[in-house]
């Protein structure tokens, strides 16, 4: 039987990495078994490349890391994505989640209207998987825009 991850795996996976600066064999074992082996290595692989923008940061103040966002490309915003997810799946407090999704809102607009539209596909993946249930009625909630953006982008593919 898989593993699927949940608020619940994630805060355990959140106390077991805190103030670990290098996930060895052990902990990446530990992961595996909270929330299952695929989510576990997307999340290790994220850890060990981690391009030094904080989710929390662009979650609180956009405006403030768009120059830094600016310099990443697919393959640096896709685990920041991910991340971004964790963040506000695992968030309790509802004002602190009212800005997550605020902010959040700002980063999916400058992703269209940057023609990032490679990061855009990976966060409606996202958005669209069953991996962040929390996160996805905060935003359906919170942010109509977003949920509106999303069916945009989707009926704009070209195929």
């Amino acid at each position: 039987m898989d593993k699927t991850a949940d608020r619940r795996s994630w805060q355990r996976v959140s106390e077991l990495i805190e103030g670990i600066e290098n996930i060895d064999k052990t902990a990446e074992k530990a992961i595996a078994g909270i929330v299952g082996i695929g989510v576990a290595l997307k999340l290790v692989t994220y850890m060990k490349n981690h391009f030094g923008i904080d989710p929390k940061k662009v979650l609180t103040d956009f405006a403030k890391q768009k120059k830094s966002l600016s310099a990443l490309k697919v393959h640096e915003l896709t685990p920041l994505n991910e991340s971004m997810f964790r963040t506000i799946e695992t968030e309790e407090q509802s004002d602190v989640l009212k800005t997550y999704i605020e902010n959040l809102e700002l980063y999916v607009k400058w992703l269209r209207s940057d023609k990032r539209n490679e990061a855009l596909a990976h966060w409606t993946t996202l958005y669209d998987s069953s991996a962040y249930p929390r996160a996805k009625v905060a935003i359906l909630t919170l942010s109509p825009y977003i949920f509106k953006n999303v069916v945009d982008f989707i009926r704009d593919i070209k195929l």
